[in-house]
């Protein structure tokens, strides 16, 4: 199971204003997970400790005379928080504590020491007792479809220049939202946010430059992505677009890594690992393009693995590319290395790959007639609590073709193959009837059984990790 981060834990503690959707999956996350109710309980505890030493004299010699400054005592709820929910909003702890020494001068030099010392404990460092700066929380598209707006906890901090939405296409905030993260990079409590979002640079389209701005959207760093090769001998310009980030937690502890996934127009593909510094620390390369791109816990592990999918485009001329589906660990990610599925660029064959999966093409005789040119394995990624995942595969031809989704649980066995929309599947019944009712599952049957796993010398039916050393 994948815990809640810390700040996460830290502000519905102490009831931060989140949106119904989020307080409710993070509920749903407590009541499965000890651990983290267990962070909540403490955090809560130690809240409501300072806030009644804030709140009450030690003595009646600290009583405070009628002139002094008093604190507030009518705490304001959320409207959607009924009084059975312990989430009170409550002053700042250094608003909290600036009144105490303004209402207690004679005691705030003994006292204050250890009041600062508890405020200390309630939070998780001295530099998020001082911060003023609201820390973004999420982005999202404004109306234009012109700048990425990132949001703290109540109001939006500052604009993300992108390039406007192509008109065809319908998805354009989920596709940016898939090239930006949110993080603090180098441990300093303040995040960061990261993005490779395609920007306008006079007339110019930039596509290839990952981009870092402060808390504040001051701009820090910006990176660009170029990097010819040859596959099979065969030249590649390495004019790469940003399609895809994740942040992950490097090899040492408390630090932050990037992995930046950077795709051409068809082939080939990169995984780049940055370092919070923006070094680069290592490539994957494959030929094909991977637009899935997750972070999952596998079983037996509490390391975060990096989850891609696909197209494998090896066999591109003999007209045998398949939806192909990689996890990768992130840390194995050295030097410059490449898919044991797609070798040809001449570098040594990836340690990093620790499953590696394919999944079948539409049979075109199930489809009365209709061509299938190509088929999309995995450019959404949706993961679960549970470490279990979905993927999706849509189809070019026909162009109202419903997406196909294969689930697979946290030991990465395909669990079920299924479509969602009631007229899409009445549509599935008109391509796959031939004359018979069993058109659909004959369908649904045909894809489950191509799903194979690859252990590093062959293709087998069940899960199979990649196996060491390669041939």
């Amino acid at each position: 199971m994948r815990h809640l981060d810390e700040h996460t834990i830290a502000f519905y503690a102490m009831g931060a204003e989140v949106s119904s959707p989020e307080r409710d999956a993070i509920e749903a996350h407590l009541r499965e997970c000890h651990g983290c109710r267990g962070q909540v309980e403490e955090l809560r505890g130690i809240d409501q400790h300072v806030a009644d030493i804030l709140d009450s004299a030690e003595s009646s010699a600290d009583r405070p005379a009628e002139a002094l400054v008093t604190l507030p005592r009518a705490i304001k709820r959320r409207p959607d928080v009924s009084p059975g929910r312990s989430m009170p909003r409550r002053p700042t702890r250094t608003a909290l504590f600036t009144a105490l020494v303004r209402r207690y001068p004679v005691v705030a030099g003994a006292s204050g020491l250890v009041l600062a010392f508890l405020a200390f404990l309630s939070i998780n460092t001295i530099a998020d007792l001082a911060r003023t700066v609201e820390q973004p929380l999420f982005v999202r598209m404004n109306g234009l479809g012109t700048a990425l707006e990132v949001y703290g906890k109540e109001t939006k901090l500052f604009d993300v220049p992108v390039v406007a939405a192509p008109p065809a296409v319908t998805d354009y905030e989920r596709l940016l939202q898939m090239c930006t993260g949110i993080a603090d990079l180098d441990g300093d409590g303040d995040k960061e946010v990261i993005t490779g979002a395609p920007y306008q640079e006079g007339e110019k389209k930039i596509s290839n430059t990952l981009r870092i701005f402060s808390s504040k959207g001051e701009s820090l760093s910006t990176r660009s992505f170029g990097m010819p090769v040859r596959y099979r001998e065969e030249d590649y310009s390495g004019s790469f677009s940003i399609l895809g980030l994740v942040v992950t937690s490097g090899a040492g502890a408390g630090e932050k890594e990037v992995l930046v996934g950077l795709n051409s127009d068809r082939s080939p593909y990169c995984l780049v690992r940055l370092d919070n510094k923006g070094r680069n620390l290592g490539e994957y390369w494959h030929f094909g393009w991977l637009a899935g791109f997750a972070t999952i816990h596998l079983e037996g592990s509490d390391r975060e693995y990096v989850l891609l999918a696909g197209v494998n485009d090896v066999e591109y001329r003999a007209n045998k590319t398949f939806p192909a589906l990689a996890i990768l660990d992130p840390i194995r990610i050295e030097g410059s290395t490449e898919s044991d599925c797609s070798r040809g660029f001449g570098f040594p064959a990836s340690d990093a790959q620790v499953y590696y999966v394919k999944a079948g093409n539409v049979n075109p005789g199930l489809l009365s007639g209709v061509k299938v040119e190509r088929s999309a394995f995995g450019l959404y990624v949706k993961t679960r609590a549970d470490s279990s995942f979905v993927l999706s595969q849509g189809f070019t031809v026909p162009p109202e073709f419903p997406n196909v989704f294969y689930t697979f649980d946290k030991h990465v066995n395909l669990r079920s193959v299924w479509m969602s929309d009631a007229p899409r599947l009445a549509l599935m019944d008109r391509y796959l009837a031939k004359n018979s009712p069993a058109g659909f599952d004959e369908f649904v049957h045909d894809l489950a059984k191509k799903v194979q796993y690859w252990d590093g010398r062959q293709w087998n039916s069940e899960p199979t990790k990649i196996v060491r050393p390669l041939p």
